[in-house]
């Protein structure tokens, strides 16, 4: 083949594969666009109505602040104790936390507890905003017992929309504010279901400890952090980009 054959191939071949780096980078933005995040209006919070002193009888809401009129709540969770069935209302403490997107727009992390002493949990919801759809749950069902953590991570090279972290302590035994092994779990945004789906979970290879001690906060994840984004990076071609 002479030199001047072998340039007009690899010619056409380095169009090719500027063409192909071209549609990846379309497909990808329009994955991102397809996320459909807003900027998140003004809200407020609204404790449910109590049941004694720590309980609550109605879930927790967040409303639009403009009229109160468009509100979230945190839905009832029901399990079957001694074959009767027990309704939990997630209505107390509610906490909301502004979620900026580093390609724009915020979401709202919302959640409330249960109530009940030692034994307590907080339902979550991560709401996106959209005139078509003003309050949209991005979470599956998630509920956390409070000896847990949790957090949000902006890692662009896993997921152009923020991960939630957890960590949930594992009752294997000893005082519920004792030292245990937690189980940590990552949700990463998937377009086609357009919902957080899990995409890691372990076990600690170490016992932390309990959450009682509320004058010293203890974040967990910052101890996991190494772990997780080197778990998150071997899993990279598993869990690829939805």
């Amino acid at each position: 083949m002479h030199f001047g054959d072998k340039m007009r191939v690899m010619s056409k071949y380095f169009r090719l594969f500027v063409l192909f780096q071209i549609s990846v980078s379309v497909v990808w933005a329009q994955g991102i666009r397809r996320t459909n995040v807003g900027e998140f209006p003004r809200y407020k919070l609204i404790e449910g109505v109590k049941d004694g002193p720590y309980f609550a009888k109605t879930g927790a809401q967040l409303c639009l602040a403009d009229s109160l009129k468009t509100c979230f709540s945190l839905s009832p969770q029901s399990e079957s104790l001694s074959g009767e069935e027990m309704v939990t209302q997630f209505g107390l403490m509610p906490e909301g936390q502004r979620v900026s997107i580093c390609t724009g727009g915020s979401l709202v992390l919302f959640f409330a507890d249960s109530g009940g002493g030692s034994g307590s949990a907080a339902k979550f919801a991560l709401l996106r905003y959209h005139s078509d759809h003003p309050l949209y749950d991005l979470l599956p069902n998630l509920v956390l017992s409070n000896q847990s953590d949790h957090a949000l991570w902006n890692i662009p090279s896993v997921s152009p929309m923020p991960l939630l972290i957890t960590a949930d302590f594992l009752w294997e035994g000893g005082a519920h504010y004792g030292p245990h092994y937690y189980e940590i779990r990552a949700y990463r945004y998937n377009t086609k279901i357009d919902k957080y789906a899990q995409i890691l979970k372990y076990r600690t290879s170490r016992k932390y400890r309990g959450f009682d001690n509320f004058d010293n906060p203890f974040r967990l994840l910052k101890f996991e952090r190494a772990t997780i984004l080197r778990k998150l990076a071997a899993g990279e071609n598993k869990f690829k980009r939805e």
